[in-house]
């Protein structure tokens, strides 16, 4: 694997990365937004030399993303993997007065760097509960792969990659285009990062509306899926209680739940084809709206056949049956 340059120049966009050293710490933990570059790092640091233990850069490799007077908009992790390829990390941030997307420019130019050096994969990842991240990873067009434990802290780690050609793809429909050139630390000196208090965007949140069916609604949801095989519930005593979920006052599904003996079953109905975050914050709405708990089952209508809303399901859920003989569409609490 190639050794990555000191820095990057993007002169088409006028901002470049300085890869960072030890020199640097002080001015990460004086500058940067520790909460969301702990979460990055997947832990929290006690003062500042514990943060240079933890950045590890003897084998991962940091970057400052920075504009051509030095201000400094987030920061780029390089992980080498086993496979000779790079997985990425960021964090940006917005400064007072400043461009706030130079960190989003920079983050499609450093990918374009490494595809453009003979890489074909890039991969990512981060806790599951981290909604931006994940959707910010979405945007730029990976895709999820899998789920494993963390090590620590009952978290649930997602790994997601990026293919080369679905990237670019990406990038022409952005009209993002980049001219980058790498320089060494002795041919460019005199770069520096100036110092000043970083702060991060406030994201935007998703909000939901549930509704329950009058008796109107609710005839016609029984026409509707009158050939589902879960259509049997609506016959159960105590009858279930139909709702429809809305999300900017578009409906995108319906549940049907039904309680015997304290335990909640809820099938959802014809859901739209959102995106993994979306349906992530949607699996934690439901979570907390109806105080689910151990042995609540949720199901997934047969008709229903959305990959990331059954990927969301098997992230914060297990799914029913034996290990060797999942129930494909149910999941439990």
């Amino acid at each position: 694997m190639k050794e990555l340059p000191d820095i990057i120049k993007c002169n088409r966009n006028n901002f470049l990365f300085k890869k960072v050293r030890k020199d640097d710490i002080h001015l990460i933990w004086e500058s940067a937004p520790l909460e969301e570059l702990f979460k990055v790092l997947g832990r929290d640091c006690l003062n500042v030399n514990d943060l240079a233990d933890t950045m590890q850069l003897d084998w991962t490799i940091w970057y400052f993303s920075i504009d051509e007077k030095g201000h400094s908009y987030g920061l780029l992790r390089v992980v080498p993997e086993m496979d000779l390829t790079y997985s990425l990390h960021g964090i940006g941030w917005i400064q007072k007065n400043k461009y706030p997307r130079v960190f989003v420019l920079s983050w499609y130019a450093f990918h374009h760097y490494l595809f453009n050096k003979g890489i074909d994969v890039l991969r990512t990842y981060c806790d599951s509960s981290n909604i931006n991240a994940i959707r910010f990873d979405i945007k730029t067009g990976y895709v999820y792969e899998y789920c494993m434990p963390a090590l620590v802290n009952n978290k649930i780690i997602l790994h997601l990659k990026l293919v080369k050609e679905n990237f670019y793809l990406l990038l022409a429909r952005k009209s993002f285009y980049f001219e980058l050139e790498s320089y060494s630390f002795n041919f460019l000196p005199n770069v520096e990062v100036v110092k000043g208090l970083a702060k991060t965007n406030i994201s935007k949140k998703i909000s939901f509306n549930i509704q329950v069916l009058d008796n109107e609604k609710e005839s016609l949801f029984k026409k509707q899926f009158y050939d589902s095989i879960f259509i049997h519930f609506t016959y159960l005593i105590p009858p279930p209680i139909f709702y429809s979920i809305k999300l900017n006052n578009k409906t995108i599904c319906y549940l049907l739940i039904s309680v015997i003996n304290d335990f909640k079953k809820i099938i959802i109905f014809n859901s739209s084809n959102l995106s993994l975050d979306i349906y992530l914050d949607f699996i934690e709405f439901l979570r907390l709206k109806f105080t689910l708990k151990s042995k609540d089952v949720i199901i997934m209508e047969d008709h229903l056949h959305s990959k990331p809303l059954k990927d969301s399901l098997s992230i914060n859920f297990k799914f029913a049956g034996s290990h060797m003989n999942p129930q494909g569409n149910y999941w439990i609490v």
